[in-house]
């Protein structure tokens, strides 16, 4: 199940992660990658999807130098519940 041509992102810096080499396949269909992060210079194993879409990509989520500021918050909440909403999760 593959989910067409990738791209080959050997060597990349993304967010936090130094991607060293391609390891396979998620069972969704993605490339999977081997990373370094550069900060805590722990081996990670991340998805195409993850590395494209996420804005900080890191080894945990733990390294962003910046926490969130609170409209960051406030919107990533209200778009959860519309996400729930929209899905059937929440009753309006």
């Amino acid at each position: 199940m593959s989910k067409g041509k990738y791209q080959d992102l050997t060597g990349r810096t993304i967010g936090q992660l130094r991607v060293i080499e391609r390891v396979g396949t998620t069972p969704t269909g993605y490339p999977l990658w081997e990373c370094e992060c550069r900060t805590c210079g722990k081996t990670c194993y991340r998805d195409s999807h993850y590395l494209r879409r996420s804005p900080h990509p890191t080894c945990t989520g733990q390294h962003i130098n910046q926490p969130p500021d609170a409209a960051t918050i406030l919107k990533t909440e209200a778009a959860y519940i519309r996400r729930c909403r929209k899905g059937g999760h929440l009753n309006p």
